[in-house]
């Protein structure tokens, strides 16, 4: 009986004479059923295991649903199989575990006051810096971009304290960093040379 089931459904697993008598342990019903459809179960091995606790209340809950179930209702020997293993499924919640969302981001500070004349707070962990991006990229990897995104920032946000940057825009003009150097044009009256001459 298994070889044969085993060489038509390669990838089901029968249920050993042992397993299947501890089912039916369970629930009686469930013989006639049984030996009616020669029971097929589309579990990998140790998938069930029933010496523990918590799956021989699995096992009888889903005995006791597909019997009832198949006393009612017409089932055919090929969903049979099906039938248990969803029972199963949705009774062990295995088929698709419910994922918790992510907590929602808090801000260490408002991002309304984040911004002051002498500092800036990172919103990641409230401290206080006069330039922000260095910062984020060593600690949090994220880029000011990725920073403003995140929080929901202004793209014009700062990534650098306002006194700060005016620290430094006037000292790059004083020393005449962004400036184009004065043309020298050259003096009246020279003669230019032709081409050709």
């Amino acid at each position: 009986m298994h070889k044969k089931w085993n060489s038509c459904y390669p990838n089901y697993l029968l249920l050993s004479d042992d397993f299947l008598r501890q089912i039916l342990a369970i629930h009686p019903e469930m013989f006639q059923i049984s030996r009616k459809f020669n029971i097929v179960f589309d579990f990998i091995k140790g998938q069930i295991m029933p010496e523990s606790q918590d799956n021989q209340q699995l096992l009888q809950l889903t005995a006791q649903i597909v019997s009832a179930h198949v006393s009612h209702n017409s089932v055919s020997a090929e969903m049979l199989p099906a039938l248990i293993r969803d029972v199963y499924q949705s009774l062990s919640g295995t088929e698709q575990p419910v994922e918790e969302p992510p907590p929602p981001l808090e801000p260490a500070v408002n991002p309304k006051k984040s911004v002051f004349n002498d500092y800036i707070i990172c919103l990641e962990d409230g401290k206080k810096l006069k330039m922000l991006r260095r910062h984020l990229k060593s600690a949090y990897n994220l880029t000011p971009e990725q920073y403003r995104e995140r929080w929901g920032l202004a793209n014009d946000y700062p990534m650098v304290a306002p006194a700060y940057a005016k620290q430094r825009s006037n000292l790059a003009k004083k020393i005449g960093l962004g400036t184009k150097p004065a043309s020298q044009a050259p003096a009246s009256g020279s003669p230019r040379s032709k081409k050709g001459d």
